[in-house]
């Protein structure tokens, strides 16, 4: 309609002889998505959903028992890479110097009261329930068995008989809260964690 009024109103100053002003702006009609963009594996439903879902579940790979500390890599059930990881050895599963039971345990989000006394600006760790004769046994960042008391450390890669605060050190994990950063991320508030050895 609007396009019929303007071609109207030329005709009548075209005939007239009057001289042309400004004319009205035409209707601007958006085209519709073409359906391409609405359907399969690159639309944007599609990549919103996919972002949107958290692992409910994650799995330990444990490489390497060795006597200075457990290597192993943590993936998806799907066996995706997520991060490398480093404990204590195994020691009879005794607090505080050795790696937990392999086994399947609920994980769940927790500030730790040792990380706000410290003041760092994010206190949250992974706690991890029912582990058998342990309490408090955790996922969380670090650089060397220094770091923790029979818990797990994340990381991006491991150096072997690197030399730190003036003492050699077994293992080093490297690029600790990057790989912690990046597991709360894609796992939900909730989920499991089966640990496996190498076997």
């Amino acid at each position: 309609m609007i396009l019929k009024n303007t071609l109207s109103k030329l005709l009548f100053l075209f005939s007239s002889g009057e001289k042309l002003t400004k004319l009205p702006p035409l209707a601007i009609v958006k085209k519709p998505l073409k359906r391409k963009n609405l359907v399969g594996k690159n639309s944007q439903i599609h990549k919103k959903k996919k972002m949107s879902k958290l692992l409910d579940e994650v799995i330990l790979h444990r490489d390497e028992y060795k006597p200075e500390g457990t290597t192993g890599t943590l993936k998806t059930i799907d066996d995706e890479f997520i991060c490398l990881t480093l404990e204590e050895p195994w020691k009879d599963n005794k607090r505080g110097v050795s790696c937990i039971p392999e086994g399947r345990y609920l994980c769940t989000r927790y500030q730790s009261p040792k990380l706000i006394r410290a003041g760092k600006s994010d206190p949250e760790v992974i706690l991890l329930h029912n582990v058998e004769n342990r309490s408090f046994v955790q996922i969380h960042v670090g650089n060397t068995l220094d770091d923790i008391e029979g818990c797990i450390m994340t990381g991006e890669a491991i150096l072997n008989g690197f030399r730190y605060k003036g003492k050699k050190r077994a293992f080093f994990i490297l690029k600790s809260f990057k790989a912690f950063k990046k597991l709360k991320k894609i796992t939900a508030p909730e989920f499991y964690l089966t640990v496996k050895g190498f076997r």
